[in-house]
């Protein structure tokens, strides 16, 4: 589920209606203000080229006001990262927004349950355009069990 913030991002906007500011909430702290005035998309592709998929153990229902994971996993090792949120051309075979995925592997000696799926923005887009941690989209899925040594590749898709 896209959250308030993928839903501003995602917002669909002429030159008549577009905003000089879209407001993004972090997960903590105050509304952080994201600059896209003049059309510049470059700041966009900045702010998605620090998105990436988050793991956690939660169990509560997504919904639109989610700023963060519910309980976000980090003893998991990443072994790769991938999106197709580049900065190329839409085309009418990219049937879709973007889709993200990451690898783990459990190197710890216990099991580990992932429940819930997120993506999710950290640190800065850029030096003009600082931006908190902020949540773009999460969902919760059947639990997965990552035993010791095992990896585990999670997708998201959102089109």
């Amino acid at each position: 589920m896209l959250t308030a913030n993928g839903k501003a991002i995602c917002k669909i906007t002429n030159g008549i209606s577009r905003p000089n500011y879209t407001y993004l909430i972090p997960d903590e702290g105050d509304v952080q203000i994201f600059f896209n005035s003049g059309g510049n998309v470059q700041y966009f592709n900045e702010l998605l080229a620090g998105m990436h998929i988050v793991v956690g153990s939660g169990n509560t229902a997504p919904a639109s006001s989610d700023k963060a994971m519910e309980s976000e996993v980090t003893d998991l090792t990443v072994i790769s990262t991938t999106g197709t949120n580049d900065n190329g051309n839409a085309s009418y075979e990219q049937d879709y927004i973007a889709i993200f995925s990451r690898t783990y592997r459990n190197d710890t000696e216990s099991d580990v349950v992932i429940s819930e799926v997120g993506i999710q923005h950290y640190g800065h887009a850029s030096n003009t355009s600082p931006l908190a941690n902020f949540l773009l989209a999460r969902d919760v899925i059947s639990p997965v069990t990552i035993k010791p040594g095992e990896a585990y590749t999670f997708t998201m898709y959102i089109g």
